[in-house]
């Protein structure tokens, strides 16, 4: 899939966010192939991130494959692995909210970061902590 040039505005938009509170971070990086309740899948993290010895995934949202029913149960059903199974917590950040006439403040996004990071818990008691061990 061609990425769009808004998509690629907003994943450099959030990558610079993110470094502003001390994440270091990679773009376009390859998870763990994994097996789901869809069958095995690969998948690739918008931004791959590193901050107190954890490894984060951030996503931009954009309209092309995240917004039809089916792609919902999809983003959903790959957080809750990468959660569960690898201790990676997924942060999903819209395009129109980092990008455009209509983005956001810098404020309220890193808000947003923090509220989704509180929300997720690992059940997983040996989280992934290096990019070695994502490939």
């Amino acid at each position: 899939m061609v990425e769009s040039l808004q998509h690629r505005k907003g994943k450099d938009a959030l990558e610079t966010i993110i470094k502003e509170i001390g994440f270091v971070s990679l773009q376009e990086e390859d998870l763990p192939r994994v097996m789901t309740t869809l069958g095995q899948r690969d998948y690739t993290a918008d931004i791959l991130a590193f901050k107190g010895g954890k490894i984060y995934v951030f996503e931009v949202d954009g309209k092309k494959g995240h917004f039809t029913p089916r792609d919902m149960v999809k983003m959903k059903l790959r957080d809750t692995v990468l959660l569960e199974r690898f201790g990676i917590k997924t942060v999903r950040i819209k395009t129109r909210d980092l990008v455009g006439r209509k983005k956001q403040p810098v404020s309220l996004i890193i808000e947003d970061i923090e509220w989704q990071l509180s929300r997720q818990t690992t059940g997983k008691r040996h989280a992934i902590t290096t990019i070695e061990a994502v490939r």
